[in-house]
């Protein structure tokens, strides 16, 4: 419950995450829920609608009766850390708006994050999804997207809401033009067997040249296909396969990142080619890889898994 003068600041900064920032809805909407959640605690622990001179004038045992009461209905320190990530965005936002000039919460700091890494598939797996998801279709020009999606994920590493934007003019002659995070375009390159998939999809898709602007890869009614659709493939697939619960689109993206690091690929290619804004995030592939070396090594040397008796 807020004030109408802190109300009136929220608009203002999910209107400047949205035409200025130029946010995705996806990402704004994720903003307006952790600001609704932290400010939903603050009003109650201040007994009243919060106002923007309470806000201000918070302190630091005020954060962190927050924090602990996070703690204490088990929410974990990153999802936390997301929230309190995006009340200091809105904290910024007053200060650009000369609303105050400084806040407690920009200095506030949680515990240490432990890295969490992303679970790619193996080589095998990723390839041996791409050949078969199509086996579970009831259709055949179902079971051809499916494997032109999977294959296209496998080798550009998009996201799934990345390629299920993709429309039929995104295909240029040997790249795609893919719209990401911020509305920023890049380009990643379109394999010849991506495009052999994708060719295959479109000669059986009764959707197909209904016009050059309509999304790629549709649902059965003919709209954009859903990420609930593709994600409802890969439960299909896991079931069948016996593959782990982390099987997922996204996991295609991992194994994207990671077998080619694994191949010694330049970090920066990696970096534009999954569209990370800081190298940082594709530094992360870099520790999957060597986990992998690791534990091979582990499984596979005479003395890496015993103990000298």
């Amino acid at each position: 419950m807020l004030s109408d003068s802190l109300l009136l600041y929220k608009k203002k900064w999910l209107v400047y995450l949205t035409s200025v920032r130029r946010l995705a809805l996806n990402s704004t909407n994720a903003y307006h829920d952790d600001f609704a959640s932290c400010t939903a605690f603050f009003a109650a622990y201040y007994g009243c609608a919060l106002t923007l001179d309470q806000f201000k004038t918070m302190t630091v045992s005020d954060i962190r009766a927050w924090a602990a009461e996070r703690q204490k209905q088990t929410f974990n320190v990153r999802s936390t850390a997301r929230v309190l990530a995006a009340m200091k965005n809105f904290t910024r936002f007053l200060i650009q708006e000369n609303v105050c000039e400084d806040h407690v919460l920009l200095s506030f700091r949680l515990g240490r994050i432990a890295k969490k890494l992303p679970r790619p598939l193996t080589h095998s797996q990723a390839l041996d999804m791409v050949d078969n998801i199509d086996s579970l279709a009831k259709e055949s020009w179902l079971g051809a997207r499916d494997q032109a999606l999977l294959a296209l994920l496998y080798s550009a590493g998009l996201r799934i809401s990345e390629a299920l934007a993709l429309t039929t003019d995104s295909i240029k002659r040997d790249f795609l033009a893919v719209l990401g995070k911020g509305n920023k375009v890049r380009h990643v390159p379109l394999m010849a067997h991506v495009k052999a998939s994708i060719d295959a999809y479109l000669a059986l898709s009764p959707y197909a040249g209904v016009g050059e602007h309509d999304y790629l890869f549709r649902g059965e009614r003919g709209g954009q296909m859903s990420p609930s659709i593709a994600q409802q493939r890969f439960r299909e697939y896991r079931r069948t396969f016996g593959l782990p619960e982390t099987a997922t689109p996204h996991a295609m993206r991992h194994s994207c990142a990671t077998h080619l690091v694994e191949s010694s690929a330049d970090l920066r290619a990696i970096q534009e080619l999954l569209g990370h804004a800081s190298l940082s995030s594709t530094q992360l592939y870099t520790d999957v890889a060597q986990k992998h070396v690791h534990d091979v090594f582990k499984r596979t040397h005479p003395r890496g898994g015993k103990k000298k008796g």
